[in-house]
């Protein structure tokens, strides 16, 4: 894995019970001097797609902005998106409109206008969401309904960051 993972799209085109994909970044932030930085707002994590085959290789990111005061001690962050089917595709189709191109998908989490922080993204990696997905967390939604005292969630694994990536 690291910055990019490779993603085959025909699950979510040819699969109607799946209904979005899970995609998650890990990265480290340590502190720094605001006088050094170029940029008020400091560095943006972002998560994008693009395809090297595709005529149309357009780079859709999601932008995570680190306020300065922000960041006292060294730490690692997951972040965390969810996209549903038909926001998925049309990020799809930005890179390829007639969906025919989409034989080389890489996710990919980068950092822009990182002078003066430290910043570095060590891992990304996604899941295909399927719609059996959602059964525990309605029926966990309806016991909380019932009864607010009690809250018992089902293990449910979307993601496992292999071991480069783990927290420290």
């Amino acid at each position: 894995m690291g910055r990019s993972i490779s993603i085959d799209p025909s699950p979510i085109v040819y699969d109607d019970n799946i209904i979005g994909i899970a995609c998650c970044a890990v990265f480290s932030v340590e502190p720094f001097d605001p006088s050094k930085a170029r940029y008020e707002w400091g560095p943006v994590v972002r998560l994008g797609f693009k395809s090297s085959n595709a005529a149309n290789c357009n780079y859709v990111v999601i932008p995570v902005t680190l306020y300065r005061n922000l960041v006292t001690v060294k730490s690692n962050h997951l972040w965390l998106i969810y996209f549903d089917r038909e926001l998925f595709f049309s990020f799809l189709r930005s890179i390829d409109n007639t969906l025919w191109e989409l034989d080389h998908i890489v996710m990919e989490a980068s950092v822009t206008n990182g002078q003066g922080l430290h910043l570095e993204v060590k891992n990304c990696g996604y899941s295909w969401v399927f719609k059996q997905d959602q059964q525990p967390f309605e029926s966990l939604n309806n016991d909380v309904l019932q009864n607010e005292e009690t809250l018992v969630l089902q293990p449910t694994t979307l993601m496992v960051i292999e071991d480069e990536a783990q927290l420290q």
